[in-house]
């Protein structure tokens, strides 16, 4: 052993193991839980010693006794230890200070952005009839209420024959109001197909708009229908209402009255 520092005996817990030279080469001595053996060098475990006779005897008789212990190497803890944070420092410290000074620009540049001014909101795009279409049916088709959907179209149906035929307000079932639209416009009875389809289709409708059981499908057929109805009835009442027709009722007015 080529010893690198010099151990000073006056503590009678301190045993002198081996000396060189006549000064302490290995030392140990009991720490706190634990038992510290001390060396003055480190020669004996280098590449270029340790093939030497009792080297390596040197090393296991500091370890101890194998049973009952646990022996860890730890290459971490070469050279002088100021403390524990003493690891931090070097290229692991810079980083964090580096770390928390781009972190605080980002802050202050996400603060001031916010405290900058600020643009109005563009104009929302008001829905197309489309989107109100698909919205409406979305809400239809999660509620099962194909029924309902009927019903507002024969409430619909029925305000709008009414207003032609003169009786609004009033409320009629489903054969009044067909055997009102026969009697208002009488000549209608070929554009409106049969009183029969009409007022099957009323019937129908009138049913569908009370049942629960009604599919979507039948649902959708149905309101077709009412809507083809008061299409032809439109037409109807604007050619009732044209001058040529009221030039063709006048004369039969005159001989009735005549």
């Amino acid at each position: 052993m080529v010893p690198q520092a010099m151990w000073h005996v006056g503590n009678p817990a301190h045993r002198v193991d081996y000396t060189c030279a006549g000064q302490p080469a290995v030392v140990e001595f009991d720490w706190s839980k634990g038992h510290a053996v001390w060396w003055a060098s480190s020669t004996p475990l280098e590449n270029g010693s340790l093939a030497r006779a009792n080297e390596l005897d040197l090393l296991l008789n500091s370890l101890g006794p194998r049973e009952g212990h646990h022996f860890y190497w730890d290459e971490s803890l070469h050279g002088e230890i100021r403390s524990t944070w003493s690891y931090a420092s070097g290229p692991a410290w810079n980083l964090l200070w580096f770390g928390l000074l781009g972190l605080g620009l980002l802050v202050v540049l996400s603060f001031s952005r916010r405290r900058g001014p600020v643009r109005e909101l563009p104009a929302a795009a008001r829905a197309t009839p489309i989107e109100f279409l698909d919205a409406l049916g979305s809400l239809y088709r999660n509620a099962g209420a194909a029924s309902t959907a009927v019903a507002i179209a024969l409430e619909r149906f029925r305000r709008i024959a009414l207003r032609l035929c003169g009786l609004r307000g009033q409320q009629m079932a489903a054969t009044e109001l067909a055997s009102a639209i026969r009697r208002r416009f009488p000549q209608a009875d070929d554009t409106l197909e049969t009183d029969l389809t009409l007022e099957a289709d009323l019937v129908a409708c009138e049913e569908a708009a009370w049942s629960e059981t009604v599919s979507p499908r039948e649902a959708l057929k149905l309101i077709q229908k009412l809507h083809g109805h008061e299409q032809r009835l439109s037409a109807v009442s604007k050619s009732a209402s044209s001058p040529a027709s009221l030039r063709q009722a006048h004369p039969i007015q005159n001989e009735r009255a005549s």
